[in-house]
């Protein structure tokens, strides 16, 4: 019997290796539940006008929300997806290019919380190649909600190639999925002095939390100890996209009275993962006054890296100014960076760190560090 309660039949008495087999069977909680939301048709439930759930709702399938159409989630309503890898039918919701999804304050999206190993698949954004205004774009809001137990929380532009997408998030909890929000590759269409503008999507005051582990148990550390479950693996994955904008966010692993205060490395998760891209780390500044900016800060804690950034592209470079990185244990690493900005910074270790269980520290020490350049030149590192 496995972890999630599903049955393994392996192998046989053959020595032919080809008349091996190897099949599994799941839980069937989720197939058993009573969905209010579904279409047993062909499994997809269209979005083609303005909609809007509140209460509680059970989906099974993949919500398409069409061009033109809206689909609103109501204040405090509680909408419970079904687990795709356990019924063998996709469930998301799939922004296409022109359609929009609001989800309102006190509002959770999350997985059949009567299935305690479910997670779900997510937000897709969908867009239009080299256009960003919003008649062309995907366009998701979130706005003082939760979306929690995703495999991956959000997609954006994960259909077609450099087809962009529109997340807004503002006050909005991503608690305990294995990737929280992912950006694909996109270049907006050069302005008038031939400069590619920024990405207009944003996250403003969230939380980004890792305090349970997570449901799916095949998410596990090969080298965490024996039982070791991941919280998550990176919080925001950025993938060749220009001026993602950070401010006043929370970035957090946070397992108190599951492990001690010293629990390993493999457990914790990464901040903010970037490949060839560009954003910014800032405080959140609605009124600046004679001190500068007074807005709340963005905090990375108990990260495993808080910002990895590298690239291949000169151009693309991040600020990361008046943050505080408290217990990572790989605060900032950058490689290939030119002109990055670290400044003002605060860094502190308070509580011991477990050294990881990886190849690399087994021949010796493996130290934690605050601020690591790897091949970058003109970069500003001052006042941290």
């Amino acid at each position: 019997m496995a972890q999630d309660g599903g049955y393994v039949v392996s192998g046989n008495c053959s020595y032919n290796f080809d008349d091996n087999y190897m099949f599994k069977l799941y839980n069937d909680c989720n197939v058993s539940q009573n969905y209010t939301v579904t279409d047993p048709t062909d499994n997809v439930i269209d979005i083609s006008g303005a909609v809007t759930w509140s209460g509680s709702k059970l989906v099974l399938g993949s919500v398409h929300i069409l061009t033109g159409a809206t689909l609103t989630i109501a204040p405090g309503a509680v909408i419970q997806f079904a687990d795709s890898k356990l019924t063998g039918i996709l469930t998301n919701i799939d922004v296409q290019s022109g359609g929009k999804f609001v989800v309102s304050s006190g509002a959770t999206l999350t997985s059949i919380a009567a299935c305690p190993n479910s997670m779900w698949d997510g937000i897709i954004i969908q867009g239009t190649p080299f256009k960003q205004i919003t008649a062309n774009q995907g366009w998701v809001t979130l706005a003082a909600c939760e979306l929690k137990n995703a495999r991956r929380g959000v997609f954006v532009g994960g259909v077609v190639k450099n087809s962009g997408g529109v997340l807004k998030a503002t006050s909005t909890t991503f608690r305990n999925n294995y990737i929280d929000v992912e950006f694909m590759p996109y270049a907006a269409p050069l302005n008038a002095l031939g400069n590619e503008p920024n990405n207009i999507s944003s996250f403003v005051f969230c939380n980004f939390i890792g305090d349970a582990f997570l449901n799916d148990p095949s998410y596990t550390d090969f080298f965490a100890p024996i039982g070791g479950r991941l919280t998550s693996n990176t919080h925001v994955i950025l993938r060749s996209v220009k001026g993602i904008g950070f401010a006043g966010n929370n970035f957090k692993t946070e397992l108190t009275g599951i492990l001690s205060a010293s629990y390993r490395t493999e457990l914790r998760s990464t901040g903010i993962y970037s490949i060839n891209a560009s954003f910014s780390v800032n405080r959140a500044c609605n009124i600046i006054g004679p001190g500068g900016c007074a807005g709340l800060k963005n905090n990375f804690d108990n990260m495993y890296y808080g910002v990895y950034a590298q690239s291949s592209n000169p151009m693309k470079t991040f600020t990361v100014d008046q943050t505080n990185f408290t217990n990572c244990y790989y605060s900032l690493y950058q490689a290939g960076i030119n002109y990055s900005t670290v400044t003002k910074n605060t860094f502190s270790i308070n509580t011991p760190i477990a050294a990881p269980l990886v190849p690399l520290c087994l021949g010796g020490p493996c130290l934690n560090y605050f601020d690591y350049t790897n091949q970058c030149t003109g970069f500003t590192h001052s006042q941290n």
